[in-house]
């Protein structure tokens, strides 16, 4: 699956830190009859609000804001020097809380993406089921698996190639991919740039495989790896129902 941009976290690593400075600098006028507490719950809850844009922009205003407390509400005044041990604290607690929820929102969207992904695998295999069950020809049944690991994959290429030897290294049943996939990112190992190769594998009698070329270096989990075996033994289903039918030979 394409990873899902987020075009948020390149503004918010600006306005963040923008507003934590502003923040801070405004209610250093108001200081007497705010409060060093009540200026630190707010430049707080500008943190946690850029921290759930990600982790980059949570970190640059945790460290504004704790410039800002510390220049404009720690004594002495207009300076980075800091002359109580609370404020030492307040300083320290305001960069933590920015690390802690970027790190918890980071998370929280790795899973919300993962969840993702695997709704929309499942949701693949069950349309190729239901197209075999219903007694779809290999053709129709190839323009929607062909579509499926395009989209799951990222693939630049996505072809089948009928025929009993590939031309590119086979992938793994298991979705193990072999020794030149030595490239691991977030998401997994990566593809070979130059491609594998999936069976097209029907009660041991190959049809021919399916050849995935990657668009770029992203990972693919290993599970995503394995949807695309069980899309090419359903069309492989299809592809024997067809030659049972007619009588023709689809082994190259």
């Amino acid at each position: 699956m394409r990873r899902d941009p987020q075009p948020t976290g390149g503004v918010a690593v600006i306005l963040g830190p923008v507003a934590a400075m502003l923040a801070g600098g405004i209610l250093s006028h108001f200081r007497d009859g705010v409060g060093a507490v009540n200026t630190a719950v707010l430049l707080t809850a500008i943190v946690v609000a850029a921290s759930l844009a990600g982790r980059i922009p949570g970190l640059a205003t945790a460290v504004s804001a704790s410039l800002a407390y510390n220049f404009f509400h720690t004594r002495p005044y207009h300076s980075l020097r800091v002359g109580a041990a609370r404020d030492i604290v307040t300083v320290v607690l305001l960069v933590l809380v920015g690390l802690a929820v970027s790190e918890i929102s980071v998370w929280r969207r790795r899973e919300h993406l993962v969840a993702t992904r695997r709704l929309q695998q499942e949701a693949a295999l069950e349309a190729s089921a239901l197209m075999l069950a219903q007694g779809a020809r290999p053709i129709e049944m190839w323009t929607a698996i062909r579509h499926d690991l395009v989209e799951a994959l990222d693939l630049a290429e996505c072809e089948y190639e009928a025929g009993a030897l590939p031309r590119l290294s086979p992938l793994g049943r298991s979705g193990a991919l072999g020794a030149s996939a030595a490239r691991f990112e977030a998401d997994g190992f990566c593809l070979p740039p130059e491609g594998v190769a999936v069976p097209v594998t029907y009660r041991d009698l190959t049809y021919g495989y399916i050849n995935l070329v990657p668009a770029g270096r992203g990972g693919s989990p290993r599970e995503t790896r394995r949807m695309a075996v069980a899309l090419a033994d359903q069309f492989a289903v299809a592809l024997a129902l067809e030659a049972a039918e007619h009588g023709v030979d689809r082994t190259g």
